[in-house]
């Protein structure tokens, strides 16, 4: 073989093993490249999720810590007009104090105007009660109904004395004109 024979093929070598690098080593090469991205990629995407969850976790673990306080708050301030749950409360607020509900009424034709407090828009359900008791049991259905978990306003009120008849105890009645607040 002569040196020219050699190098030919020494040089047929290169070229092939160049473009054997070029058509096989290069695309795998740059399919691993693009793997690597994919899967940081990946990796990130996944890690963003489990810092979602771990987020959402977070806000759901509040969520059952207020969910006391929002239930109260609905009591407080009810979502809608809630007019059974009105009348209900009437009924029992007299009952514990010792007053008679003589009259209950609704003035739906006379709503207050809405009222925004923080943010929150309220609107009143006006209403007409008529009790009557003695002295104390009309005093404590007012502070009763002052310290309800329903948020009510007394906006007006009319008492009066009524004469004792036969044996019976002085008697008294008053008649409260009362906003009760919703959502």
């Amino acid at each position: 073989m002569s040196t020219s024979y050699r190098q030919l093929i020494g040089l047929a070598l290169i070229a092939i093993a160049a473009l054997t690098a070029w058509f096989i080593v290069w695309p795998m090469w740059t399919n691993l490249q693009e793997s690597k991205r994919l899967l940081e990629d990946a990796r990130v995407r996944l890690n963003d999720k489990r810092e979602l969850l771990e987020r959402i976790a977070e806000l759901k673990g509040e969520f059952e810590a207020n969910r006391a306080l929002a239930e109260r708050a609905n009591l407080i301030i009810p979502v809608g007009r809630d007019v059974p749950g009105v009348l209900e409360m009437a009924n029992a607020l007299a009952a514990v104090s010792g007053v008679s509900l003589e009259t209950l009424g609704l003035n739906a034709g006379s709503g207050g105007q809405p009222t925004t407090i923080e943010g929150t828009t309220l609107s009143t359900l006006p209403l007409s009660l008529g009790v009557s008791g003695s002295y104390d049991a009309v005093k404590t259905f007012l502070r009763n109904l002052e310290q309800n978990i329903r948020l009510f306003e007394a906006t007006g009120m009319d008492f009066s004395r009524r004469d004792a008849v036969g044996g019976a105890p002085e008697a008294f009645s008053a008649t409260l004109q009362v906003h009760a607040y919703y959502q």
